[in-house]
């Protein structure tokens, strides 16, 4: 399965085979763009397979394009123009640190770091070409496990740890010709054993990769394999096919017939189609904003969203008023020429106006979002960009010199699979620009639904009731901690352009009775801490999607003792950080909670056995993966865990294991969100929850729950622990294929009624406390 959270953005450097100059003849020459976004307006950007020249090199666009030539991935580098070769290259640096548990395959010779910044480059020679795919670039789809920087010698930003078992996988995606393939991967494996594994193209077995032993996990060496590949997309993987998984892999090299490294979850089947949109024009004049503040949702018109498929990108164009446009505070015009569709957005004149968007993306990752605008004032009307409720910075919508005059600005964003709400809010008291329209350029989107609700997985109306603290759009609305300025920042970086190098150091420098709320804001890397988190009112920040290289991590085992972080204190929150205990073969606490009010969002705990022990007090978690393979949330505290996913990741007996005791009308409730499993999980394999108490609650409402879980859905810690018939647990409205709500024991574990599940709310659960982020 692809591990979507791992994926962030890298630009893609091409290197490409050296050309005539003849074949840069006729092609326009950058800015003088290929294509017209409407019949009889200006050439401003270029769609897939068009070509243009910059800087003496001939560039092809992979989609709908309007950055500058290899800038980033919608470009790929054809050719130099003066007939020499072309080539990339960028730098990074390497980090050294012990070993780590983690896998690979093969033999072969062994070699040095090199440095270079994580990208997938490509070369051409004779009939095939070549490509190189580092961690975390465009052609790398994910890990079961992590992108780790702790052993030296590695290339690119890191290299793909496994977790250490069989199954456990490293994934990615090309495209190329039919013939003979080479794969060859860059591997440590610090151990003694060859951790092999099955090399899979779109589903089908077609290798077996061999990593014996290099001496050291920062020892490097090669293993290749020759395999034949049908024409097309391909899904890439390796799988582990023992017990140890893989070996840290560092980058993948294959060399085919015009093999290329391309987005994740393309098509495997080629097909292709395309869709126009009609201009209308009306007299032009100054446009402001006037009308009261209104929603405009959305119904069918003369407007459309449309989309075409070509090459690695969908294009979805969504107008105003049609499927995937969710309302705005103003009106939507009609009075000013140029616009496309049934007219433009006009946002009032006045901060905090907002312009909203549903998209629908079938897999993770970085789209190219585009609005088409004009804006006569000779003002910036800038707009504050939000995805799926966190700050995603800021959009600049400078002056076209009328309001008749159309432009284009863009940004690469990071979307997550599912349904994504876009929101545009103004900054200035001017209110945004007029908004023609929307374009998306990705995988397989489509637009999305404007009633979004928290979870991702399908519910009922009575769930989603069941978050009804959440803000009208189902996403919290509060903004990511990197957006907030009235606070005092503390700084931590681990390779000392930080206040600190630790996290412990940051918390130890404010009092234990701090007053005051303070952001420790964390860059990317991996902190090797042991934390007793014992400072109120403290926020820790990492950076907006860098949760998955922003890594608090240590290995020790011990139910109370052998924890990474425990808050004993109040008020402590998270966003974006990594908090994982590597321990895999006993009880061992990632993240252990005493303290009151403590919150987590778009964050990963990650562990094994007692992953998450919510010891005492309450917390609420939102948008958070948190993994492990038995009893990985339990305790006696209250826990609610909103939209997130709750992965198993090695064989055990259940997911929770609450210890509530009866004084506690709340304990372990997850709203929404969905139960998941590696691959090498079998189904029908784990409970629910057990109880480790004798009144233990633990409650799922709508929530999407794996095969992996268990007819019978509940079970027992031992005969005299915990027995089930004392056991507060509940269900409601389950979906997925581990849903069998007929086989559960209704008289112990009931299926609540819509009144019942109405009654799981935030707002209810926490009483005078309302977590920040659920709003």
């Amino acid at each position: 399965m692809y591990q979507k959270y791992l994926l962030s953005f890298a630009f893609v450097a091409f290197s490409g085979m050296a050309a005539g100059a003849y074949a840069c003849e006729g092609v326009n020459e950058y800015p003088d763009w290929p294509s017209k976004d409407w019949e009889g307006g200006v050439p401003n950007h270029a769609k897939a397979g068009d070509q243009l020249v910059y800087q003496g090199s001939l560039y092809q666009a992979n989609w709908y394009t309007n950055s500058v030539p290899g800038s980033d991935y919608s470009w790929t580098l054809v050719a130099s123009c003066d007939g020499t070769p072309s080539s990339s290259s960028s730098s990074s640096s390497s980090s050294s640190s012990s070993s780590s548990s983690s896998s690979s395959s093969s033999s072969s010779s062994s070699s040095s770091s090199s440095t270079s910044s994580s990208s997938s480059t490509s070369s051409s020679g004779g009939g095939n070409t070549t490509v190189t795919i580092q961690e975390n670039s465009t052609g790398f789809c994910g890990v079961d496990g992590t992108v780790d920087s702790n052993n030296s010698g590695y290339t690119g930003s890191g290299f793909a740890n496994t977790e250490n078992a069989s199954g456990n996988g490293i994934y990615w995606a090309v495209s190329g010709d039919a013939g003979a393939y080479t794969l060859s991967w860059r591997y440590a494996n610090g151990s003694s054993a060859n951790r092999s594994g099955l090399v899979n193209s779109n589903g089908s077995n077609v290798s077996t990769g061999d990593f014996t032993g290099t001496g050291s996990w920062t020892t490097w060496a090669s293993s290749s394999v020759s395999v034949d590949l049908e024409a097309g997309y391909k899904d890439l993987s390796l799988i582990a096919n023992q017990a140890s998984g893989l070996g840290n892999v560092d980058s993948l090299q294959i060399t085919g017939p015009n093999v290329a490294a391309v987005q994740c979850g393309g098509s495997t089947s080629s097909s292709s189609s395309s869709s126009t949109t009609s201009s209308t024009s009306s007299s032009s004049s100054s446009s402001t904003s006037s009308s009261s503040s209104s929603s405009s949702s959305s119904s069918s018109s003369s407007s459309s969203s449309s989309s075409s498929s070509s090459g690695a990108g969908t294009e979805l164009v969504i107008q105003e008023s049609a499927p995937g446009f969710c309302g705005l505070d103003g009106t939507i015009d009609s009075n000013n020429s140029g616009f496309t569709g049934s007219g433009f957005a006009n946002t009032d004149n006045a901060s905090n106006t907002r312009v909203e968007w549903g998209v629908n993306s079938t897999y993770g990752g970085n789209y190219l979002l585009e609005w088409r605008y004009a804006n006569g004032s000779s003002n910036n009307r800038s707009g504050s960009l939000e995805i799926n409720g966190s700050d995603a910075g800021t959009v600049d919508f400078s002056g076209t010199g009328s309001w008749s005059s159309w432009t284009t600005v863009s940004a690469n964003i990071p979307l997550r699979a599912g349904e994504n709400t876009i929101r545009l809010v103004s900054t200035s008291g001017e209110g945004l620009a007029n908004i023609d329209s929307l374009n998306v350029v990705g995988n397989e989107v489509q637009p999305g639904s404007c009633e979004v609700s928290s979870s991702s997985s399908s519910s009922s109306s009575s769930s989603s009731s069941s978050s009804s603290s959440s803000s009208s759009s189902g996403m919290s609305s509060t903004k990511d901690c990197n957006s907030i300025t009235n606070q005092p920042i503390l700084t931590v970086a681990s390779d000392g352009s930080g206040q600190f190098r630790t996290v412990k150091s940051a918390m130890e420098s404010l009092s234990t009775s701090n007053s005051t709320l303070t952001q420790i804001r964390i860059k990317p890397g991996t902190y090797n801490e042991k934390i007793t988190f014992d400072r109120p009112k403290v926020t820790l920040c990492g950076e907006p999607g860098k949760a998955a290289q922003t890594i608090i991590t240590h290995e020790e085992s011990g139910t109370s003792t052998g924890f990474t972080i425990k808050i004993t204190s109040d008020d402590v929150s998270a966003e974006n950080i990594t908090i994982r205990n590597t321990q895999s073969t006993s009880q061992a606490p990632a993240l252990m909670i005493t303290g009151d009010r403590i919150q987590f969002r778009n964050s990963q705990i990650m562990g094994f056995q007692d992953t998450l022990y919510v010891r005492d007090g309450t917390s609420y978690f939102r948008d958070t993966l948190i993994t492990g393979r038995v009893d990985y949330i339990f305790g006696h505290g209250t826990a609610v865990f909103e939209n997130c996913e709750v992965r198993t990741v090695m064989a055990g007996s259940a997911v929770a294991a609450p210890a509530t005791p009866s004084s506690r009308k709340w304990g372990i409730v997850f709203l929404g969100g969905k139960l998941t499993a590696t691959s090498n999980i079998k189904n029908g394999s784990q409970w629910l929850a057990r109880s480790w108490g004798a009144e233990g609650f633990t409650a799922y409402i709508g929530v999407e729950l794996g095969a992996h879980i268990k007819g019978e859905g509940w079970g027992t810690m031992s005969k005299n622990e915990g027995k089930l018939d004392q056991a507060r647990f509940y269900e409601y409205k389950s979906t997925g294929p581990g849903a069998n709500p007929g086989a559960r024991a209704s008289e112990v574990a009931p299926q609540l009624s819509d009144a019942q599940a109405a009654e799981y709310t935030v707002d209810n659960i926490f009483g005078s406390w309302d977590p920040s982020f659920a709003e």
